[in-house]
Protein backbone atom coordinates (compact mmCIF):
# COMPACT_ATOMS: atom_id res chain seq x y z
CA UNK A 1 0.00 0.00 0.00
CA UNK A 2 1.42 3.38 -0.95
CA UNK A 3 0.70 6.74 0.56
CA UNK A 4 -0.68 9.33 -1.82
CA UNK A 5 2.54 11.36 -2.23
CA UNK A 6 4.75 8.25 -2.47
CA UNK A 7 2.63 6.91 -5.32
CA UNK A 8 2.65 10.28 -7.03
CA UNK A 9 6.45 10.60 -6.72
CA UNK A 10 6.86 7.12 -8.21
CA UNK A 11 4.46 7.85 -11.06
CA UNK A 12 1.94 5.26 -9.89
CA UNK A 13 -1.62 6.53 -10.24
CA UNK A 14 -3.48 3.24 -10.21
CA UNK A 15 -2.88 -0.40 -9.31
CA UNK A 16 -4.10 -1.51 -12.73
CA UNK A 17 -1.30 -3.51 -14.32
CA UNK A 18 0.00 -4.70 -10.93
CA UNK A 19 2.77 -2.14 -10.30
CA UNK A 20 5.70 -3.09 -8.07
CA UNK A 21 8.23 -1.08 -6.08
CA UNK A 22 11.73 -2.02 -4.92
CA UNK A 23 12.17 -1.76 -1.13
CA UNK A 24 14.92 -3.23 1.01
CA UNK A 25 16.24 -5.49 -1.72
CA UNK A 26 12.86 -6.97 -2.64
CA UNK A 27 9.99 -6.24 -5.00
CA UNK A 28 6.67 -5.40 -3.38
CA UNK A 29 3.34 -5.40 -5.20
CA UNK A 30 1.38 -2.18 -4.87
CA UNK A 31 -2.10 -3.29 -3.83
CA UNK A 32 -3.56 0.14 -3.22
CA UNK A 33 -2.99 3.86 -2.97
CA UNK A 34 -4.27 5.83 -0.01
CA UNK A 35 -6.18 9.09 -0.32
CA UNK A 36 -4.24 12.07 1.10
CA UNK A 37 -4.14 12.13 4.91
CA UNK A 38 -4.06 15.81 5.86
CA UNK A 39 -3.19 15.36 9.55
CA UNK A 40 -0.56 12.67 8.98
CA UNK A 41 1.58 13.68 5.98
CA UNK A 42 4.15 11.03 6.92
CA UNK A 43 1.61 8.42 5.78
CA UNK A 44 1.28 10.21 2.44
CA UNK A 45 5.02 9.66 1.87
CA UNK A 46 5.12 6.05 3.09
CA UNK A 47 5.01 2.53 1.74
CA UNK A 48 3.00 0.36 4.14
CA UNK A 49 3.93 -3.33 4.28
CA UNK A 50 2.83 -6.31 6.36
CA UNK A 51 4.34 -7.20 9.73
CA UNK A 52 6.06 -10.37 8.50
CA UNK A 53 7.85 -8.63 5.63
CA UNK A 54 8.70 -5.66 7.88
CA UNK A 55 10.37 -8.03 10.35
CA UNK A 56 12.19 -9.96 7.64
CA UNK A 57 13.35 -7.05 5.47
CA UNK A 58 13.56 -4.11 7.89
CA UNK A 59 14.24 -5.64 11.34
CA UNK A 60 10.82 -4.62 12.66
CA UNK A 61 10.71 -5.76 16.29
CA UNK A 62 6.94 -6.12 16.66
CA UNK A 63 6.51 -2.86 18.56
CA UNK A 64 4.69 -0.22 16.51
CA UNK A 65 6.35 3.17 16.37
CA UNK A 66 2.95 4.82 16.06
CA UNK A 67 -0.71 3.85 16.28
CA UNK A 68 -3.22 6.04 14.46
CA UNK A 69 -6.66 6.44 15.98
CA UNK A 70 -9.68 8.15 14.50
CA UNK A 71 -12.37 9.19 16.96
CA UNK A 72 -15.62 11.08 16.80
CA UNK A 73 -14.97 14.60 18.07
CA UNK A 74 -17.58 14.10 20.82
CA UNK A 75 -15.60 11.08 22.11
CA UNK A 76 -12.12 12.55 21.82
CA UNK A 77 -11.64 13.28 25.53
CA UNK A 78 -12.73 9.77 26.52
CA UNK A 79 -10.53 8.13 23.88
CA UNK A 80 -7.56 10.31 24.94
CA UNK A 81 -8.11 9.18 28.53
CA UNK A 82 -8.26 5.47 27.58
CA UNK A 83 -5.51 5.32 24.96
CA UNK A 84 -2.45 5.39 27.26
CA UNK A 85 -3.63 2.27 29.11
CA UNK A 86 -4.45 0.57 25.81
CA UNK A 87 -0.98 1.25 24.36
CA UNK A 88 0.95 0.30 27.51
CA UNK A 89 -1.15 -1.31 30.26
CA UNK A 90 1.83 -1.66 32.60
CA UNK A 91 3.05 1.95 32.29
CA UNK A 92 0.26 4.19 30.98
CA UNK A 93 1.79 7.25 32.67
CA UNK A 94 4.61 7.18 30.08
CA UNK A 95 2.14 8.44 27.47
CA UNK A 96 1.50 12.11 26.86
CA UNK A 97 -1.19 13.92 24.89
CA UNK A 98 -0.91 16.84 22.51
CA UNK A 99 -2.97 18.23 19.64
CA UNK A 100 -1.61 17.74 16.11
CA UNK A 101 0.22 20.87 14.95
CA UNK A 102 -1.30 21.31 11.51
CA UNK A 103 -4.96 21.89 10.63
CA UNK A 104 -6.22 20.52 13.94
CA UNK A 105 -9.97 20.01 13.99
CA UNK A 106 -11.69 20.73 17.32
CA UNK A 107 -11.01 17.91 19.75
CA UNK A 108 -8.04 16.38 17.95
CA UNK A 109 -5.21 15.01 20.07
CA UNK A 110 -2.30 12.63 20.10
CA UNK A 111 -0.81 10.38 22.75
CA UNK A 112 2.84 9.52 22.27
CA UNK A 113 5.46 7.38 23.95
CA UNK A 114 9.06 8.09 24.70
CA UNK A 115 11.35 7.17 21.76
CA UNK A 116 13.36 5.09 24.25
CA UNK A 117 10.34 2.95 25.07
CA UNK A 118 9.80 -0.30 23.21
CA UNK A 119 6.05 0.27 23.39
CA UNK A 120 3.76 1.93 20.91
CA UNK A 121 3.28 5.57 20.07
CA UNK A 122 -0.29 6.60 19.52
CA UNK A 123 -1.50 9.58 17.62
CA UNK A 124 -4.94 10.71 16.66
CA UNK A 125 -4.69 11.67 13.06
CA UNK A 126 -7.03 12.50 10.18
Amino acid sequence: MLGYEAARALGIGTVTGEPRIWLGGRWYAVIGILHPVELAPEIDRAALIGFEMAAEDFRYDGHPSRIYVRADTASTAEVARMLPRATDPESPAKSTSAAPQTHSPPGSWSATRSPRSSSAWARWAC
